[in-house]
């Protein structure tokens, strides 16, 4: 898959911070090898395109883990989202006391928009 360059400058600090908490360590300067790294997604090069593509990846499965705790009415179903459980064919399950609710990952953004804004706390120190 191709990215614009707008794209990629958007996501680069959380991806760079990503391959650092995967292992990547700079030999000398962090400064140098952050301007390498950013120069090689720009350049299209094709170890950092598939890291930047894990990336994405797991940046999706965080963003749809956030409505863990949330409350949402969706098809009759009304409740506490308790767990999401990912799937190998591109879905994931919300997992509801009410109910489970199987959804592919690519309609996630409709999804999210029927999240009620309550937040439900989970225990003493939230």
């Amino acid at each position: 898959m191709e990215y614009t360059n707008e794209f990629k400058n958007s996501k680069f600090e959380s991806f760079y911070q990503f391959i650092k908490s995967d292992g990547l360590v700079p030999k000398k300067s962090e400064r140098l090898h952050k301007k390498k790294i950013y120069s090689n997604l720009m350049n299209n090069q094709k170890m950092t395109l598939e890291n930047f593509e894990d990336f994405l990846v797991w940046d999706k499965k965080e963003l749809i883990r956030s409505i863990i705790g949330e409350v949402i009415n969706y098809k009759g179903l009304n409740g506490q989202v308790i767990d999401v459980i990912f799937e190998e064919d591109d879905y994931f399950k919300v997992h509801m006391q009410e109910g489970n609710i199987r959804i592919q990952i690519k309609d996630f953004e409709n999804f999210k928009k029927l999240i009620s804004p309550i937040k439900i706390k989970r225990g003493n120190n939230e």
